[in-house]
């Protein structure tokens, strides 16, 4: 590399020491010469190996770039330039270097500044093995595939299964044994024999990328903290001071990782208090422990929270950002109005995403995501309470394409006592597999209302679809969903106010064919409807019969609808209604020769239309097993029948008048058999065999003393004609 300004130096000596030539018309002054090689000297950007070479520098070169700020390829030099006239400023080793002469270079740079800047190294490895040696109580690692060097001393490391119970063994590297061998600061508590062990170690960023936050949050717009395809590993969080506006920004979540190795640290941390914009993490992924990304370990790494924003105002943004291996994936806490998009959260041992209050600045609201993956699936710690999304108390959140998977419970809306969720809106998410209900609506201590979910899924999870509870709840409306295949009832409704508009709920009680239905409503659930939905067994699925479509409890439920619905191929019927409410609506349901799905309870101000399909028979059942039906048959005649509900072969009594009053008709009544009055029989069929006689019929008095034998024909004719006349008699 060649030094201008020792060049010029040299220049000056020989001018000035061995004298110009002796001869010659256009020899130039010692002066002159000087003067030209300092120039050319400062026209040229000079280039500098480190920034040790920087401060050492002595020349005259007031433009420079360092090519690493340690060893080639750390990404931490770049364009230096002597900022005139400081003479305060300190040597910061990143942003600022002082030289010899103690002239300030300042680093040229716009609004991104890189974490190499101040060091960072992002030098983290695999070295994940299945034959890893360590004893209980002793600190020698062997790990037969690693190619470890002196240069690895002092970097972090962290081991999976070494720790206590089995867990992770986070500690440092002490000394250097043999490229497969190191002594680390602290000591196993658990044997690892030649086992299968996920080991990653890296030199400790964290000091570094935090001095870059620090700094950025000091100037007056803010600016981007920006990190390389890289692993960085970290001891210890990195919190953005409060209330600055800092990006934090990588190259990609598949390119750009930070690595939490510290068992109890959270990853990134982000304060308000102004509820001013601003603040970003984007394109990069944050692990704990060994990292699902870095060594494809799917177990628990750290008990804090990837991301924690606690009281971030309007546009705060996670966009294109994984989380894995965390308590907690990502902490909302009186956050208003962010943008959250391209999120991946990942083997959570708490929740994947959390919406809370703030201690700070009480509630936030109207946070919008925009595709969000949340599963356990594959977790290797226990998913026992595990939750994929929590909401507690917020003043309203928007979800679009949410995907959930795995843990125990997918979705949990439950505001505590004092608290409420104002509202929910939801398009497209799914809850899915969870080891309890799919979904939980909670409003047995806080306020819960306003929830909307259009196209929602929730399926294949071992306990309910849909709980819904507490007395707190309220307009909780669910339009176009399918809730299917889930071990218990698809929606279980132990409170009202709920409204599934739309949609199936089809194949739930899976793995208890005909024990549990498609909605199951508790007694005395009032003020709810299901209308325009399929709620059967269909043949996507052969392993799972719900019971009843829909199953009513017995109790004062009251002010529901259940219309316009299909029911097909429940196991035990469509509709089981014991509610003893006045005011409801079974009615507009198929197939319309279901009589349980055509059920109606009400005031009608014109007539009730029960139907013009003739072969149609409708049925009213009374509580003590009888039932009157009224259909038209194919004579076009209209006929009323009553049987026993349980058994139609049973006839019962038809009694139209019991205590008094009378029966009028403005035609005629067609008796099959008899009339009886008092329950004796007065008239019965037509006698035959009667002849009409001729002759003087006399309806007069007589005598029975005098009569003679034609006065006595006369009226035994008159009496014949009467009774042939009404029809008690005849040929």
């Amino acid at each position: 590399m060649i030094d201008m300004g020792e060049l010029g130096n040299l220049a000056w000596r020989d001018w000035s020491i061995v004298g110009a030539p002796s001869s010659g018309p256009h020899q130039p002054s010692n002066a002159d010469i000087r003067t030209f090689v300092t120039a050319l000297e400062q026209q040229t950007r000079h280039a500098f190996a480190s920034v040790a070479v920087l401060r050492a520098y002595r020349g005259n070169a007031v433009d420079g770039r360092v090519v690493a700020r340690s060893v080639f390829g750390d990404r931490g030099g770049g364009p230096f330039s002597v900022r005139q006239g400081d003479s305060t400023t300190p040597d910061d080793g990143a942003l600022t270097i002082v030289d010899e002469l103690g002239r300030r270079w300042a680093r040229e740079t716009k609004r991104e500044y890189l974490a190499e800047f101040w060091g960072a190294r992002g030098d983290c490895k695999n070295a994940t093995s299945s034959s890893v040696k360590i004893t209980s109580g002793n600190k020698t690692l062997t790990i037969p595939a690693a190619q470890f060097t002196s240069a690895d001393v002092g970097k972090l490391i962290v081991v999976s299964g070494a720790g206590p119970a089995g867990g992770l063994l986070s500690s440092k590297i002490a000394s250097i044994i043999s490229t497969t061998s190191v002594e680390l600061q602290h000591a196993a508590s658990t044997t690892l024999s030649g086992s299968l062990a996920y080991v990653a170690y890296g030199t400790d960023d964290s000091q570094a990328i935090q001095a870059a936050c620090t700094y950025v949050a000091t100037l007056p717009m803010g600016g981007v903290v920006a990190l390389d395809s890289r692993c960085y590993a970290l001891s210890a969080a990195i919190v953005v001071p409060k209330n600055a506006e800092v990006e934090i920004i990588g190259t990609g979540m598949a390119s750009t990782i930070l690595l939490q190795m510290n068992p109890t640290a959270n990853g990134v941390e982000f304060s308000r208090d102004d509820y001013a914009s601003g603040g970003r993490v984007s394109g990069l992924s944050i692990e704990a422990g060994p990292g699902r990304q870095t060594t494809n370990y799917f177990g628990p790494g750290s008990l804090g929270i990837g991301i924690k924003a606690d009281g971030m105002g309007d546009n705060f943004t996670l966009e294109n950002v994984a989380v894995q291996n965390f308590a907690k994936g990502v902490s909302l806490l009186g956050c208003w109005n962010g943008r959250h998009g391209r999120l991946e959260i990942l083997f959570y041992a708490n929740t994947g995403i959390e919406i809370d209050k703030s201690p700070t600045t009480n509630y936030g609201g109207s946070n919008a995501f925009d595709f969000a993956k949340i599963s356990n699936f594959g977790y290797t710690g226990a998913t026992a309470g595990t939750i994929g999304l929590r909401v507690r108390a917020s003043g309203g959140e928007f979800f679009d394409t949410l995907d959930i998977q795995g843990g125990d419970r997918p979705i949990v809306i439950d505001p505590p006592v004092g608290d409420q969720v104002a509202y929910v809106s939801g398009y497209l998410c799914i809850a899915d597999s969870g080891l309890g209900n799919g979904i939980t609506l909670d409003g047995s201590a806080g306020m819960l209302g306003a929830f909307l979910f259009e196209n929602l899924w929730s399926g294949f999870n071992s306990g309910h679809g849909v709980l819904i509870k507490g007395v707190n709840t309220s307009n909780l409306i669910f339009g176009s969903c399918r809730i299917r295949e889930n071990g218990l009832n698809g929606v279980q409704a132990e409170t009202g106010n709920f409204f599934v508009l739309g949609g199936s709920i089809n194949n739930n009680s899976r793995g208890n064919s005909g024990r549990h239905d498609g909605v199951r409503v508790q007694a005395g659930v009032s003020n709810w409807a299901v209308l325009n939905c399929f709620l059967g067994n269909d043949s996507s699925s052969s392993s799972s019969h719900q019971r009843n479509g829909i199953g009513i409890e017995a109790g004062p439920s009251d002010s529901f609808l259940v219309e316009g619905n299909t029911f097909r191929g429940n196991v035990t019927t469509s509709v089981v209604n014991l509610a003893t409410g006045v005011n409801y609506r079974i009615e507009g349901n198929l197939p319309r020769s279901d009589h349980a799905a055509n059920e109606t309870n009400g005031v009608f101000p014109s007539f009730l239309d029960v139907g013009r399909n003739i072969a149609l028979t409708h049925r009213l059942r009374m509580a003590n097993d009888s039932m009157l039906s009224v259909y038209s048959d194919a004579a076009g005649e209209l006929v009323l029948e009553a049987t026993k509900a349980s058994n139609g072969n049973v006839k019962f009594v038809l009694n139209l008048d019991k205590y008094g009053g009378g029966v009028k008709s403005g035609a005629y009544f067609d008796a099959g058999s008899e009339f009886r009055v008092a329950g004796v029989r007065v008239v019965d069929a037509r006698k035959t065999g009667w002849a009409s006689p001729t002759g003087t019929a006399t309806k007069t008095t007589f005598d029975t003393t005098t009569v003679t034998t034609s006065q006595l024909a006369e009226r035994l004719k008159a009496l014949i004609d009467d009774l042939a006349s009404h029809g008690l008699i005849g040929s």
